[in-house]
């Protein structure tokens, strides 16, 4: 959240940031998308089952994404 801000500005009131890369230790403001607390629940449920599948249940400790 703090990065987000410094690079580009306040999160508006009422949105959450979603990891787009699917990893919650990112901090690439590239990677983070503000977005309703709703919203951002119904992309991360899909996506974790996906990523769980992908990496068999293993946790992910770094961000490729570019």
């Amino acid at each position: 959240r703090i990065v987000y801000a410094i690079e580009r500005g306040p999160i508006p009131v009422g949105l959450d940031l979603d990891h787009l890369c699917r990893n919650p230790a990112c901090v690439n403001p590239d990677h983070l998308s503000p977005v309703t607390r709703k919203e951002n629940l119904r992309r991360g449920i899909g996506a974790e089952v996906s990523r769980r599948r992908m990496l068999g249940n293993r946790l992910r400790l770094n961000c490729n994404t570019s």
